[in-house]
């Protein structure tokens, strides 16, 4: 008999064991018993550049040997400074969500503050533990063909124009008439750099991968100007 957990991507990579007990003495087994998932003990943001951010957490215990509630998963979440709405990330290839000590989150906007915060989670709700708080972390400054307009909200096959932030999903053209592509759709979230490659010679191209884009003069790139610095403190030496 084989055995692997299918509610979280590669199953934690724990040595799950099979318990089988005869009906005759089942009245005897002490049934599970589940207990308050314990709060994890760290939550730090690192690595940051434009468009990701590595999450390094410790849970506090050996999840492998101590059960505590069915079906434990992690449930990591992000908040933009200057909003109130809090979103889960599973993180590339689900990491965000399995048992270890990191994972990194990519889906992020650049030059953006962000928090996070960190909870196992039940099957039964009433046994999830407490959240652990991040403290802040800014991504990267970065263009806006940087990142797709599903960071935005949009739909899945949605492109920002230059002018005035106006957004369009008719053809692939459409553009075109409002100062060509900004941002590319999450289905194709990459822009490339010859500016009329695409959309009958009018478009630079979004495409998938950024390996496409090596027929299209290589991914397009992003030069921002240094931040002027901030003052924060001055003394006098008179």
């Amino acid at each position: 008999v084989a055995v692997q957990r299918a509610d979280v991507p590669g199953g934690w990579g724990q040595k799950i064991k099979l318990k089988c007990t005869a009906l005759a003495v089942k009245s005897f087994v002490p049934a599970f018993v589940e207990i308050q998932a314990p709060t994890p003990i760290k939550l730090e943001l690192k690595d940051v550049t434009a468009s990701s951010i590595t999450a390094k957490y410790s849970l506090g215990y050996i999840q492998d040997i101590v059960a505590t509630c069915d079906c434990a998963a992690l449930v990591l979440e992000l908040r933009a400074n200057g909003t109130d709405d809090w979103f889960r990330v599973p993180g590339r290839n689900g990491g965000c969500m399995t048992i270890g000590s990191s994972c990194i989150i990519d889906e992020v906007l650049s030059d953006t503050m962000y928090f996070a915060r960190l909870k196992m989670s039940c099957s039964n709700s009433a046994v999830d533990s407490g959240y652990i708080m991040s403290d802040y972390a800014i991504t990267q400054p970065g263009c806006a063909w940087s990142t797709h307009t599903g960071l935005l909200g949009y739909a899945d096959d949605v492109y920002e124009c230059t002018d005035d932030g106006i957004t369009c999903n008719m053809t692939d053209d459409c553009c075109v008439a409002h100062g060509g592509r900004l941002r590319c759709p999450r289905m194709a979230p990459v822009m490339c750099n010859n500016e009329r490659d695409c959309a009958d010679s009018q478009e630079r191209c979004c495409v998938a991968t950024a390996d496409v884009c090596n027929n299209h003069g290589g991914v397009r790139e992003c030069e921002i100007p240094a931040h002027t610095p901030t003052l924060t403190q001055c003394a006098s030496l008179a």
